[in-house]
């Protein structure tokens, strides 16, 4: 009895195992002889640059501020509640659009006349939440390197807003209670 469930047993692990094994090698060959033919680099460079570039980040637009971007941008700072927020309404004074977001949301980057070109990490200063459970989205006006540079909208629920929120629509973001 012994002998015939070990011949079982041998054939069986003959008919599945071997099989599994050769493709097993089969693939692994196939792979080295693939990545001989193609190695890494040679397929980076007939990739070509196109395929490096970066996207752009955002798109041209450089004129005044709408009256709409203005006044929002004017409460989200008034109710902020940064310590420097003055510097910043002095900076909304002399501030236009220089670019917005190429999703197609509201957002929009800001220059100041008399200032530095914005530039490197941004630093939130007024951080806001709007819509119902469905709709939830964000808004915040953030500095760069101490200069006004911008009013962000991003979705919570959905896609980023293509319009702007009225300043009455805004709640304060509390991280964990939107």
């Amino acid at each position: 009895m012994s002998d015939t469930i070990e011949t079982i047993v041998l054939l069986v692990t003959l008919f599945l195992g071997l099989p599994l094994f050769l493709l097993w090698v089969r693939d692994r060959v196939s792979n080295a002889r693939s990545r001989q033919r193609n190695p890494p680099e040679r397929l980076a460079d007939d990739r070509g640059p196109f395929v490096m570039k970066q996207p752009s980040r955002e798109i041209d637009d450089v004129r005044p501020m709408s009256p709409a971007e203005r006044e929002l941008t004017r409460w989200m700072l008034d109710h902020s509640g940064a310590p420097d927020v003055e510097r910043f309404l002095a900076h909304l004074e002399r501030a236009h659009v220089i670019s917005r977001c190429p999703c197609g949301c509201a957002s929009v980057n800001f220059s100041v006349s008399g200032e530095a070109e914005p530039t490197g990490g941004l630093r939130v200063l007024g951080d806001y939440v709007f819509g119902d459970e469905e709709t939830m989205s964000g808004a915040f006006v953030f500095e760069q390197n101490g200069v006004l540079a911008g009013l962000e909208v991003y979705g919570l629920g959905g896609d980023a807003p293509r319009t702007l929120p009225h300043p009455e629509e805004l709640r304060p973001f509390r991280p964990g209670t939107a």
